[in-house]
């Protein structure tokens, strides 16, 4: 069995005891006629590996093969992008939701028919040894089937298609009777699994640990950090012209208030521009007044300024009021807007 440590031999020693140690160490350990592994040294740095052998004397031989380029690694990493920047449309596909729950409902069935059958054993501690034996049991199940895939005979046992077969199906009833993640927290713990899962692949893709930690954060940050934000914080420090910035900023759309506020500005700018033509020497005077409804209500505003009578003030006023009940700003909220319809 090698071990392998990109630090030093010490690190090596100590993985080979902790395996030595572990109860596990012989579930997922290629056993078979010629013991062949192949590891995957990292090119940068040092690396050391040892080899342990059960019996003496043993043959070992080794082969060091040089990859220019392996095509899995940048196929990874552009996969763990897309899959970074696109985790809250994939989380909420309905082709995903039904792939990822027949996946793991595939996996998951052995450990979630020991647990239930744990749970009938009426003594607690037989359950747990139940279910510890079990899952000792299924790993080595998986650990069989990934043999038997490496050695091409998968095909021949029949067993595992009708597994697969019927845990697929249970998988697919039990997702469709529970129907896609609809709540905003269950789709916010699935863009973040997703997520985490992108930038895992990000990570083991890149073999400099280095550069890759360094890629992983400039994602985190694209991410998180609002690109328009940028050019918004360098326009309002003042250290780009006006003039200029007038060709980067789009039309900004005014607010009720606003729109109320020039209202008033701009009907007192035009009625004081029209006493002002009208007492200029351009004006003519008996002209005007032969073509007007009301000469004394033009008269009282050519000398008071009043435009409209307290009548159309009024008419005008309760009108405003009615028409309010149909303007809502942006702070309202559901309730009231469900409560002023009703």
């Amino acid at each position: 069995m090698p071990f392998l440590s990109p630090f030093s031999c010490d690190k090596v020693y100590e993985k080979f005891k902790n395996q030595s140690n572990s109860w596990y160490a012989g579930l997922f350990t290629p056993r078979s006629d010629e013991q062949r592994t192949t590891l995957s040294v990292s090119p940068y740095g040092n690396n050391c590996f040892a080899i342990s052998v059960d019996s003496y004397p043993c043959k070992a031989e080794g082969e060091v093969i040089f990859h220019k380029l392996k095509l899995f690694y940048p196929v990874a990493m552009i996969l763990g992008m897309v899959l970074f920047y696109t985790a809250d449309e994939v989380g909420r596909s309905i082709l995903f939701y039904y792939t990822a729950g027949i996946s793991l409902g595939m996996i998951m069935a052995v450990f979630l028919l020991l647990f239930v059958v744990s749970k009938f054993i009426p003594q607690r501690g037989v359950g747990y040894a139940f279910m510890f034996c079990g899952s000792s049991v299924a790993l080595y199940f998986f650990r069989f089937i990934k043999d038997q895939i490496v050695k091409g005979e998968f095909a021949d046992i029949k067993i595992f298609y009708a597994y697969f077969m019927f845990a697929g199906i249970i998988s697919f009833l039990y997702c469709y009777y529970r129907g896609p993640i609809e709540s905003a927290r269950g789709l916010d713990i699935m863009r973040w699994s997703l997520q985490s899962v992108a930038l895992f692949m990000v990570y083991y893709s890149i073999r400099c640990e280095k550069i890759s930690l360094a890629f992983v954060l400039i994602l985190i940050a694209t991410k998180w950090i609002s690109l328009p934000a940028i050019p918004h914080y360098i326009l309002t420090r003042g250290w780009i012209p006006y003039r200029v910035q007038s060709y980067f900023r789009g039309p900004r759309f005014i607010t009720a208030e606003e729109y109320e506020k020039e209202g008033v500005e701009e009907t007192a700018k035009a009625l004081k521009a029209l006493r002002e033509y009208c007492e200029s020497p351009e004006c003519n005077t008996w002209r005007t007044v032969s073509r007007l409804k009301s000469p004394k209500r033009f008269a009282s505003f050519m000398s008071d300024g009043v435009d409209i009578t307290l009548e159309e003030q009024q008419e005008f006023d309760e009108t405003s009021f009615d028409c309010m009940s149909f303007l809502t700003s942006d702070e309202d909220s559901q309730d009231e807007l469900a409560f002023g319809e009703l």
